[in-house]
C-alpha cells in the first residue's frame, strides 16, 4: 500500500493504511510479518482491519483504543496472541471470529475491567483463550515498565529512569510481587530507590 505524501486524508507505514485522524484501515492479507504493534496514537481499527491475514501470530493494540470493531480479526487463523489495552470497553460481534489459533490474550487492565467488557458473540476464540493480566506504565521520559503475572518486571526504552522516594513517591511496582527483573539496553540511569 502506497499513499501520496500530498494526500490530506490517508497515509501508509510499512504497507499498513491509516487515516490522518488515527484509524488503522487495512493491514494487508498478504503481509507476511509474524508480529505487529499498532503505533501509539491510533485510536481505532476499522473494518476490514487485519481480516483474512493468516501470517500474523502476535498483535499488540495501543493504549487509547476503546472499541474493537466487528470482524477486524476475522479469519486470522494464525493469530496466537493479542495484547489488548485496559482502555478497551467493547469488543463487537465477531471481532475475533474464526481466529482458531488464538491461545493467549494479554490484557493491560485488571481482571475486573476484563470481566466488564461485554461479549457480543462470535468471539469464542478470544474468550476461551488464556487471559494474562499485565500491569504497565512509564518510569522515565522515554522508559516504560511492564509487570507480567509470572512476576517478571521489564523496563525498556531509552534514557534515565525517574527517581523514587519511599513513602512519598514510590516506584510504581512497589509492593507488587517482582520475581525477575529485565533491564533492556538503552537505560542510562537507574532511579534512586527504584528497587
Amino acid at each position: 500500500i502506497t499513499v501520496s505524501p500530498e494526500n490530506p486524508r490517508y497515509y501508509a507505514v510499512d504497507n499498513v493504511l491509516f487515516t490522518n485522524d488515527g484509524t488503522l484501515l487495512r493491514y494487508p492479507q498478504q503481509k507476511q510479518d509474524a508480529a505487529y504493534t499498532v503505533p501509539a496514537g491510533v485510536k481505532k481499527i476499522a473494518r476490514p482491519g487485519m481480516s483474512g491475514n493468516t501470517h500474523l501470530k502476535e498483535f499488540v493494540l495501543p493504549d487509547g483504543i476503546e472499541n474493537i470493531e466487528m470482524r477486524v480479526f476475522f479469519g486470522c487463523t494464525g493469530l496466537a496472541s493479542v495484547t489488548i489495552p485496559g482502555t478497551v470497553k467493547k469488543i463487537a460481534w465477531g471481532a475475533f471470529y474464526d481466529c482458531t489459533g488464538l491461545t493467549d490474550v494479554y490484557f493491560t487492565g485488571s481482571e475486573e475491567q476484563w470481566a466488564a467488557i461485554p461479549n457480543e458473540g462470535g468471539n469464542d476464540a478470544l474468550f476461551n483463550a488464556t487471559i494474562h493480566y499485565i500491569t504497565s506504565g512509564t518510569c522515565g521520559e522515554n522508559l516504560t515498565w511492564m509487570l507480567t503475572e509470572d512476576g517478571t518486571l521489564t523496563i525498556s526504552g531509552t534514557g534515565a529512569m525517574d527517581d523514587y522516594y519511599p513513602g512519598t513517591n514510590e516506584a510504581p511496582w512497589w509492593g507488587k510481587s517482582v520475581k525477575k527483573l529485565v533491564l533492556e539496553p538503552g537505560i542510562t540511569h537507574i532511579g534512586d530507590c527504584a528497587f
